[in-house]
């Protein structure tokens, strides 16, 4: 009995120190979102059916190169459901922050179509020209007893219209405001974006300010 409890300890030790784990939950403002499911907001209703990200780990605040880890790329997708948690290794759960890349950056598009998680048969490849879609959100919005669908393709990795960015994640749990992401381009009746360019340059420049702490 008693070595059965120092293995579990020493697993649950094991567990924080080599690994951290990250949970993200789709929200509008403090709601959490329930996909394919109408939630009341502002506008009237929204429903959303798609949200798919990659998020490449980069660094900690004292490494100087990128970490070395086996799967350096996620690939979150909220479709049926509106929180993920994922598992990091090698990193120390107790006092290590990362930085993650929301997307794929120039050196991994370098290398054309791969596999695992940048297959395009998970839908965010678009040409070898244009490359991986880094952040995809679609769904439908309801303004004056009017549905209206929306698309935000967000990709693109030669500058000036690069939108690979940044994110310190400093806890291990976070909420993604869907509403701070898209308000803006409702506001101007914006409501699809499909290739790069300067609406997607200024799309994804919102996306790291709307993860925020549960």
């Amino acid at each position: 009995m008693h070595v059965v409890k120092i293995c579990i300890l020493i697993w649950c030790l094991a567990s924080t120190i080599f690994a951290q784990e990250l949970h993200v939950q789709l929200t509008w403002h403090n709601t959490a979102i329930q996909m394919q499911k109408a939630i009341k907001t502002e506008y009237d209703s929204v429903v959303i059916t798609k949200c798919y990200m990659y998020l490449q780990c980069i660094k900690t605040p004292n490494s100087v190169q990128p970490l070395n880890f086996k799967t350096p790329v996620y690939l979150l997708k909220f479709d049926s459901v509106a929180n993920i948690q994922i598992k990091i290794p090698n990193v120390n759960a107790q006092s290590d922050t990362l930085t993650f890349g929301i997307g794929i950056d120039s050196s991994l598009h370098a290398k054309g179509i791969q596999s695992g998680v940048l297959d395009p048969i998970h839908g965010m490849y678009w040409t070898w020209q244009s490359g991986y879609i880094n952040f995809k959100l679609e769904g439908q919005i309801k303004i004056q007893q009017h549905w209206q669908n929306f698309q935000f393709h967000i990709g693109g990795y030669r500058i000036p219209y690069n939108c690979f960015q940044y994110w310190n994640c400093f806890r291990q749990r976070y909420n993604l405001d869907l509403f701070e992401i898209v308000n803006p381009s409702f506001k101007s009746q914006q409501f699809k974006i499909m290739s790069p360019g300067i609406e997607a340059l200024e799309f994804s420049k919102r996306i790291p300010y709307a993860f925020h702490n549960q």
